[in-house]
């Protein structure tokens, strides 16, 4: 009877420890939500917990994002309708490395630059991570081509934060001409002088004025002017220019992904011409995609004013293109809900925002990408896709039927499978525009 007593009072003191150890959790969880105290006291130590355990598992989430999908059974050209094709050379990177590739259209490598993070930044000043990089963590994000060969790239790291490494100019036998230290991430726009215009990240550790953002500090995206010899000549912080503009409501729908990443502008591009019916539609301007509300930003850079922004018929979204004939086409990764996956490239009037040519998938030829994807209007009408995820470029004719289809031969094996690479950038280059380039080393 005494020993069944005393067994009560022990099963009874678990249960208030247990209990009182539940409701100490819960009461920290709520207080991390809803700020109250002692967020004040925990937050630090739990970003620190965050950012340790990230820099601990960057192999992990290294692998993860750069080898998203199974390889296919056959890589190269796996159609090509020689009449209907769009003739040129296509240039692209992928999550497989740091090196740039220029093919012809039957998958032949015409040339390749090879960029070694370590050769460029040997002190790795602009790395955030627990250990030194072998060059196996990065990749080539973007890329632009001149007629004489030369080349700038944009480098990238898998598995860190921020992830944009820099630009960097080199020849076409791939010798340093300049190279640009900051956190360029995931887009670069040439201008008419040779000026580039980048989205950069900025580590911010306060507020803006009337918004709270929730996480800090937070990555704000920072578009800045490069010259043509690689100096950065002007910076607008974007969430500033927001704020500071008539369409300030839209920074109160962000969405902060927990990453401290509340926008993710990914897609940046030059307005070559004026609109002849749109105002704010006009030469010099730059279009620029902010991804986690849906949206298209467009700024005067001369003067850093947001001069029009406007939701998007699509669901975190990249590559934003203007036209020549007046639409806007972009890369809708999320907002497809039919059988052939989630993503899809749409054509829409950017005023009524009428969608005048869509492509997607099927269910036997499915399309969807999480993170990644672009395409091309070529000047015959047809339209380069690049199914980012599955390693597979893909050119339609305006009926969609498929005129010219490759997989990148890029694959590794994961966990006993064999994926293939992410394609980050890809464009078709006429014939005309670049000199011919002759194989070095063709490398894969």
């Amino acid at each position: 009877m005494q020993k069944s007593r005393l067994m009560e009072k022990y099963e009874v003191k678990i249960f208030v420890f247990v209990l009182f150890g539940f409701l100490c959790v819960l009461y920290g969880a709520t207080s991390m939500s809803l700020q109250f105290f002692p967020y004040s006291y925990i937050k630090p130590y739990t970003d620190i917990a965050i950012s340790v355990n990230d820099a601990l598992n960057i192999d992990r989430y290294n692998e993860k994002i750069r080898w998203a999908k199974e390889a296919p059974d056959q890589t190269g050209v796996i159609h090509k309708d020689e009449s209907e094709i769009e003739k040129g050379f296509v240039l692209y990177t992928t999550t497989h490395d740091s090196n740039v590739r220029l093919i012809d259209e039957d998958g032949h490598i015409r040339h390749h630059w090879e960029l070694s993070f370590n050769n460029i930044w040997p002190d790795q000043e602009q790395v955030i991570a627990l250990k030194s990089l072998d060059d196996s963590y990065f990749y080539a994000r973007d890329a632009h081509i001149f007629g004489n060969g030369d080349l700038i790239a944009l480098i990238s790291a898998g598995g860190i934060t921020p992830w944009g490494m820099g630009l960097v100019k080199v020849s076409r036998d791939g010798d340093l001409i300049w190279k640009y230290t900051g956190y360029i991430n995931n887009d670069f726009e040439m201008g008419p002088e040779g000026q580039i215009y980048a989205i950069e990240h900025m580590i911010r550790d306060e507020d803006l004025q009337t918004i709270r953002m929730g996480t800090l500090p937070f990555l704000s995206d920072q578009i800045v002017t490069i010259s043509s010899d690689g100096e950065k000549t002007d910076e607008i912080s974007l969430l500033n220019a927001i704020e500071k503009s008539p369409f300030i409501n839209m920074l109160r729908e962000l969405e902060d992904n927990e990453d401290g990443d509340p926008t993710h502008s990914n897609s940046i591009e030059y307005v070559s011409e004026d609109h002849p019916e749109i105002e704010w539609l006009r030469q010099g301007y730059l279009l620029i995609s902010v991804r986690n509300i849906n949206a298209l930003v467009v700024l005067d850079p001369k003067r850093g004013e947001v001069v029009h922004a406007m939701r998007m018929p699509v669901k975190m979204q990249h590559d934003i293109d203007y036209l020549q004939n007046g639409n806007f086409m972009i890369f809708d990764n999320r907002g497809g809900y039919g059988t052939g996956g989630r993503s899809r490239v749409l054509e829409f009037n950017p005023v009524t925002q009428e969608v005048v040519w869509f492509y997607e998938g099927m269910k036997e030829n499915e399309f969807d990408n999480t993170f990644w994807g672009e395409q091309q209007r070529l000047d015959n009408g047809n339209t380069m896709i690049v199914n980012a995820e599955a390693g597979r470029l893909t050119e339609v004719d305006a009926d969609k039927t498929i005129v010219w289809d490759y997989y990148i031969p890029h694959t590794r094996m994961v966990e006993s499978s064999e994926y293939i690479a992410t394609i980050t950038s890809a464009k078709k280059i006429k014939y005309n525009d670049i000199l011919e380039l002759k194989t070095n080393g063709g490398a894969q």
